[in-house]
């Protein structure tokens, strides 16, 4: 059974990361409503799986959200939209308080290992001009059971984002203001820092992403869990 969990999968599963960062005068405030609201809030819509909050330890925005969902469409469902256009007080006070917010509704491409790590190693990949369905076969073939062969690395996912363009006005984003989009997210969930500490390349998984067709240098950064929450229901 262990090494079935191991073997790369085809899915139809979806991913949403978000990174952002917060003014400090909100900060506090920022941190008590990711917690205590709105990863509940999203964990709650139909199709959510989980919902995992970050904070940078290198790299930047400072701070990261990954939600699991059973499927992309889930992430253009009519209850996941009716919360976009319909922010709670709360919302309404905090999220006009982020900057350079990056949002990306994927679809998973593969993904290998199971469980969570204590740290999340994110790339941020954008393809070179018109080179964007080579790019995604590449990413598609990436030889991610080996990368979870190596020492502290748990799971690796790889994603592409539905749209390669900002995302349609909601209410939310007439609040926060326009977002960024990666075009492929590739997250390796690793046990801890120290695993990060190793010299590059030794230990954890670097592409040649300018042979897969990538724009370099790609943006890359380490984040610390700091919240997880799974769908009970």
């Amino acid at each position: 059974m262990g090494l079935k969990l191991r073997t790369p999968t085809m899915t139809e599963k979806g991913l949403l990361a978000v990174w952002m960062d917060v003014e400090s005068s909100g900060a506090a405030d920022f941190a008590e409503w990711y917690i205590r609201e709105h990863i509940p809030e999203r964990v709650g819509v139909p199709g959510f799986r989980n919902g995992n909050r970050y904070r940078a330890l290198d790299g930047s925005p400072g701070f990261l959200a990954v939600y699991d969902t059973e499927s992309p469409k889930v992430l253009s469902s009519a209850p996941y939209q009716e919360r976009l256009d319909n922010p709670t007080t709360w919302t309404q006070r905090v999220m006009p308080m982020f900057r350079n917010t990056v949002r990306s509704t994927c679809t998973i491409l593969q993904e290998a290992g199971l469980g969570m790590g204590g740290v999340l190693r994110a790339f941020r990949v954008e393809p070179k001009p018109g080179g964007r369905e080579a790019l995604r076969a590449a990413l598609a073939a990436l030889p991610i059971s080996e990368w979870i062969d190596r020492p502290g690395v748990v799971r690796v996912r790889v994603a592409e984002s539905a749209v390669s363009s900002p995302t349609q006005e909601t209410a939310e984003t007439e609040m926060r203001g326009p977002d960024t989009v990666a075009s492929f997210v590739v997250l390796v969930d690793i046990t801890d820092a120290g695993v990060l500490q190793e010299k590059a390349g030794e230990g954890l998984p670097v592409p040649d992403w300018s042979a897969l067709g990538a724009v370099t240098p790609v943006e890359i950064g380490d984040y610390a869990l700091m919240y997880n929450l799974v769908d009970g229901g």
